[in-house]
């Protein structure tokens, strides 16, 4: 396994070489170390402040092209039944990764590059929390400031390390583990190792962390991890270990003991409620303007990756980019338009939404962005677009703070919001009691009424049986949280990921049946309680003064008659059905093997035979 890439890298971070940018060679002599600088663990631990740097240098990991600035966010949570990803197979990267085409010869950059991005995560934090504790202010009463300083790095370190593994084990399965620096191994060999011990390695992790770091109210909104964020961290995670993962036999598996786990998530989710720190933002569009103007977000956003303005690659997002609305051509088009339109929004998931939940309008972008005048005096101006051609929403140019001209727009990814701390304790309570409390449909009702604009009277009746209610979670966990990279890795959780594909596909099918692929038919096909032929057509809009579409019709009934004065109107089924979503949604997906991905085959030949490659690749 090579850390990162191929050519050395030394990491500076404040005008120091950090112990923790250390280059790695390859896995093949794993995690075979060589100094780059002069400087040593004396000097880089020696005072707050260079320890400081040290534990950015592990934070700055999670951002960048192979972080979340595009492939973890992006690309590795698609195909899904919400999303998919950009129509197109056999392109050797991004669109096989989505489609589930995806070989262990994939291009590096979407396949090898994260998975060593995330050992050099793991790298950092292991130096921090090895020398962190052997600071002389680490456990000093004489200087309080320092020590708690201090004290809250290494729980950083430790949550940070625990969040890079969580990732690789439910992107890969078992994988090996490293708990001290690299050339602290014996070996230079590392096997791989069964992930149930690596969740309950970093589940203690986490729970030392979250006893060192304070809660939001102590500290500055800085972007730094809070006890609030590491509680709700390791509710998430309690969650995927009790969870159903593919096992290298080939099979879907759950632990015996995965109650134990449901209790952890309960318990966490239970004292970060309790704690008052938190809540939910009553409008839930201003969560993601927030996030793309790069506002700081507290209460609602628990923990989020930042990206640093003009570092490309390495440090900025294509958040925004890479997904959200596409780009108008012809008249208005953008000057900077390369990119976007990466994550196509599902025409059945869009009538998941009823009318009266705002959440749809903030996930689902029916409309392109584009420009009228130059880039110095023009203004943002969007187009509606069609159903087949709906890109996901919260995650949009015209919300960034420099949508015109920019390609890096510095947009944040959220990580963790209040509302799935809510979500996750409804759902372990219902499956802890086999059968939900006051408390958990009280949670649930709590989501879904911010999401239908606040209004109690709009939240539909919430099951009071343990398998009514699991649905229901299930469905407002994907109301809730589209786009936002978790439904995949829960329906893998879940079990439920094989016939989720397989049920979309039979939607899709059965759309395109009763809609004759254009216009509509007068079909009897009906998906969450709308029936084909009580759809529109077309639909119709105008532009606001402030240049955004104002749909005059409706999504869920019939063309009106007459057709709406000075409005402009777009099919709203088309051809994209048979042509952009048929033939690739999940078109590679195989039960059993797909819920994990592949080895990249220099990670195989690095490590010279200490790693399996996962079930069903070559």
């Amino acid at each position: 396994m090579k850390l990162y890439n191929s050519t050395n890298k030394t990491i500076k971070m404040a005008g120091i070489v950090i112990l923790c940018g250390l280059i790695f060679t390859s896995c093949k002599k794993f995690l075979d170390v060589q100094p780059e600088s002069g400087f040593t663990p004396n000097l880089v631990f020696d005072n707050v402040p260079d320890a400081q740097q040290a534990v950015w240098g592990v934070y700055q990991e999670l951002s960048g092209d192979y972080g979340y600035g595009v492939d973890l966010s992006l690309y590795f949570q698609v195909d899904n039944d919400e999303m998919m990803g950009p129509a197109g197979n056999g392109d050797g990267g991004k669109k096989d990764i989505t489609h589930y085409t995806v070989s262990s010869s994939t291009v590096a950059a979407v396949l090898e590059y994260p998975f060593n991005q995330l050992y050099e995560g793991i790298e950092r934090a292991n130096n921090c929390i090895k020398y962190i504790p052997t600071m002389a202010d680490f456990n000093n009463p004489a200087n309080a400031a320092n020590s708690a300083e201090l004290h809250r790095l290494y729980g950083e370190s430790l949550a940070l390390r625990a969040f890079y593994y969580s990732n690789l084990v439910k992107i890969w399965g078992d994988v090996p583990a490293q708990w001290v620096p690299a050339g602290d191994l014996p070996s230079t060999f590392v096997p791989q190792t069964d992930r149930d011990t690596i969740y309950d390695h970093i589940l203690n992790d986490l729970q030392i962390a979250e006893n060192d770091v304070p809660w939001s109210w102590q500290t500055a909104p800085n972007g730094r991890l809070s006890q609030n964020a590491i509680r709700g961290l390791r509710a998430r995670i309690a969650l995927f270990a009790g969870g159903w993962s593919l096992r290298s036999n080939a099979t879907m598996q759950r632990r015996s003991d995965w109650q134990t786990y449901y209790k952890i998530a309960k318990a966490e989710c239970d004292t970060v409620i309790a704690s008052g720190q938190n809540q939910l933002n009553l409008n839930f569009a201003d969560i993601f303007q927030n996030l793309c103007k790069g506002v700081n977000e507290y209460g609602e956003v628990l923990f989020q990756v930042g990206a640093i303005a003009g570092e490309a690659t390495f440090g900025d997002s294509k958040v925004g980019l890479y997904d959200g609305p596409k780009p108008t051509t012809g008249t208005n088009a953008l000057p900077n338009s390369s990119g976007s339109g990466g994550i196509l929004v599902l025409p059945g998931y869009f009538y998941l939404f009823d009318s009266t939940d705002a959440r749809r309008d903030v996930t689902c972008a029916p409309f392109t962005v584009g420009m009228t005048g130059g880039v110095s005096t023009g203004s943002v101006i969007l187009a509606g677009t069609k159903l087949t051609a709906m890109y996901d929403g919260k995650d949009r140019r015209n919300w960034a703070s420099n949508p015109i001209s920019s390609l890096y727009l510095t947009e944040a990814w959220p990580i963790l919001r209040y509302s799935d701390i809510l979500l996750m304790d409804a759902e372990a309570d219902n499956e802890i009691n086999n059968g939900p409390s006051t408390n958990a449909q009280n949670y649930l009702a709590m989501v879904s009424a911010r999401g239908h604009n606040n209004n109690p009277a709009l939240v539909p009746v919430i099951p009071a049986d343990h398998l009514g209610f699991f649905n229901a979670i299930m469905k407002e966990r994907s109301l809730e949280f589209g786009g936002e990279g978790l439904r995949k890795y829960d329906l893998i959780r879940w079990d439920s990921l094989a016939s989720r594909i397989q049920e979309t596909k039979n939607t899709l099918d059965s759309m395109y049946a009763n809609s004759k692929g254009v216009g509509l038919g007068s079909g009897t096909y009906s998906y969450d309680g709308y029936t084909i032929s009580q759809l529109p057509t077309s639909v119709y809009w105008k532009n606001d003064a402030s240049g955004n579409v104002d749909w005059v019709t409706s999504f869920y009934f019939p063309n009106p008659s007459p057709t709406p004065s000075g409005a402009t109107s777009a099919s709203w089924f088309g051809s994209g059905l048979s042509t952009t979503f048929i033939p690739y949604f999940g078109s590679g997906f195989v039960p059993n093997q797909s819920e994990l991905y592949p080895f990249h085959s220099t990670v195989l030949q690095a490590d010279a035979g200490m790693i399996t490659q996962n079930p069903g690749y070559h």
